[in-house]
């Protein structure tokens, strides 16, 4: 927030936020997989939004929008978590309170009713997301936001063929450049190759 954006911490909270917003995606359509493979019945993709696929300028317009909506999306858990905090005077007691909240109404918004492979994906799902607020904070819940909204929200495809295939080079191109910025800032300067660098990983 204060504009320095080679801060290694800057880096390890696009990395982990990335990283758990990918999750967060293999967890839903997992989920939606094992059901399948079981023989229940499973509602079609809703997070699917035809409006990437209406324009390049709609695609740009939605991947910009995802940082913004990421900022919505920490703001107003966080300062329910710090509310939390400051009635029960432990952050490990609030935290559990505030994943069995987030729990409950992602359960009732997405899995009421529904088989226990659900249950246990709306489990998965909100404990990605409070451990990325909780932990990580602000920047972290917001690449969380991008990473997440590209892979779920926006036609990925391996057919070259297919006539939305620049949707999957757009995603892969933008995931894999903010991944590389990541953890090209996390070094904080040190060279990958380098014997320091090296002895400290090993030791």
């Amino acid at each position: 927030m204060v504009g320095d954006w080679r801060d290694p911490l800057v880096g390890r909270d696009i990395l982990i936020g990335g990283m758990l917003g990918l999750a967060h995606t293999v967890v839903i359509y997992s989920g939606n997989l094992s059901q399948q493979l079981i023989g229940f019945t499973v509602a079609p993709n809703r997070g699917f939004n035809f409006t990437y696929i209406q324009s390049f300028r709609h695609l740009w317009a939605n991947f910009l929008m995802a940082p913004v909506s990421g900022i919505f999306a920490a703001f107003g858990p966080l300062l329910f978590l710090v509310l939390l905090v400051t009635i029960f005077r432990k952050q490990w007691l609030a935290t559990i309170v505030f994943w069995t909240l987030y729990f409950s109404v992602l359960g009732l918004a997405f899995a009421s009713g529904g088989h226990w492979t659900g249950w246990l994906g709306i489990a998965l799902s909100a404990t990605i997301m409070v451990v990325c607020i909780s932990r990580f904070g602000l920047l972290a819940v917001v690449s969380f936001q991008v990473f997440f909204t590209l892979s779920f929200h926006n036609p990925i495809t391996a057919k070259f063929s297919s006539w939305y295939f620049g949707n999957t080079i757009f995603a892969v191109v933008v995931l894999l450049g903010l991944a590389i910025y990541g953890f090209y800032i996390s070094l904080a300067g040190q060279k990958i190759f380098e014997a320091k660098f090296l002895n400290d990983v090993e030791s």
